[in-house]
């Protein structure tokens, strides 16, 4: 425990050792119980209401918001109808979801078979037909790479080798959709990666959510900054940028 305590703090301090804590009380002994009482959960932000799979603890702690309500609360006042969001890092769908309740064009990349297989689920339990899947992860090159289960439960990391399931890298500039107008980030450290491999989607954007890991914070800040970018709103490890053209 005090080994797994020094790897949080030196990976991003105190707000890593907190979120390491409450993962801990979502993936706890007890967790798989209160996911069997589950079939599914709604979630009600800004008077949007989706239906949630649970069928393991981590759809438990996404079907509970995980801490992110105030964000997603935000992106869906930030956008409209017209916009086309990508969703880099979906996992089980929760923003994508919320975003295609209102029939926004969401492109939801997620490189995880089995948090893939949920968020079809998810997509299907909620009758959207706004959201396309994309079957592989974002990154500064198109590559293989491996998904990799951190240390901590519920977190997956993209590695070059090692022990997980294999999958597919692309650049973002690479990929024949239509330009965001809005990209949210959660790729567990890759953030820059993924921003390095965005290129002029990035200046096409009006606002990134991005979640920080470790210290990438002035690397990530740095990049968006070129492309006019400048924080708008700090959510703990979460940060809005908003660009001083776009909007």
């Amino acid at each position: 425990m005090i080994r797994q305590i020094q790897q949080l703090l030196s990976e991003g301090g105190i707000m890593e050792l907190f979120r390491g804590i409450r993962d801990y009380t979502y993936y706890s002994p007890v967790a798989p119980i209160f996911a069997r009482m589950y079939g599914s959960r709604e979630l009600v932000v800004n008077d949007i209401k989706i239906l949630f799979s649970i069928s393991n603890t981590e759809s438990l702690r996404r079907g509970l918001g995980h801490g992110e309500i105030d964000v997603i609360a935000d992106i869906l006042r930030e956008v409209s109808s017209e916009d086309t969001v990508w969703d880099i890092g979906a996992n089980q769908g929760t923003y994508s979801l919320f975003l295609g309740k209102l029939n926004v064009d969401v492109h939801a990349f997620e490189p995880g078979s089995s948090a893939r297989k949920i968020l079809k689920q998810n997509i299907e339990l909620n009758n959207i037909r706004s959201i396309t899947i994309h079957p592989f992860a974002l990154g500064a090159e198109n590559k293989s790479g491996i998904l990799k289960q951190a240390h901590r439960s519920g977190v997956r990391q993209v590695v070059d080798y090692g022990d997980g399931e294999s999958i597919e890298i692309k650049r973002g500039e690479d990929i024949s959709i239509p330009d965001p107008d809005i990209l949210k980030i959660d790729v567990e450290g890759a953030e820059v990666d993924v921003l390095h491999g965005l290129e002029t989607l990035i200046d096409s954007s009006r606002v990134c959510y991005v979640e920080i890991h470790g210290n990438n914070r002035s690397a990530v800040t740095k990049i968006l900054e070129r492309n006019d970018f400048q924080i708008s709103k700090e959510y703990s490890n979460i940060l809005k940028y908003t660009h001083k053209i776009n909007n």
